[in-house]
């Protein structure tokens, strides 16, 4: 069951992903709870396109943003 949860968590955010690739514009997720958070960091962390970035720790609201990576310069 978790395991469904966890994949149906990452297809929904790559969607998502998919929108800021086309668009160039950050997107901010719905609230998570720290393990969902963990996945999505997770599955975000060797994509060349996509960066994730979440509030430090102190904030109220635990949301994660997804934005379009940064070109490295040559």
């Amino acid at each position: 069951w978790r395991e469904m949860k966890e994949d149906q968590l990452v297809h929904r955010v790559r969607q998502v992903a998919d929108i800021v690739r086309k668009s160039g514009r950050s997107f901010q997720l719905e609230p998570m709870n720290a393990y969902e958070r963990r996945i999505v960091h997770h599955a975000f962390e060797q994509d060349p396109e996509i960066t994730t970035w979440s509030p430090p720790d102190d904030a109220r609201l635990k949301r994660i943003t997804l934005r379009k990576r940064a070109k490295p310069q040559a």
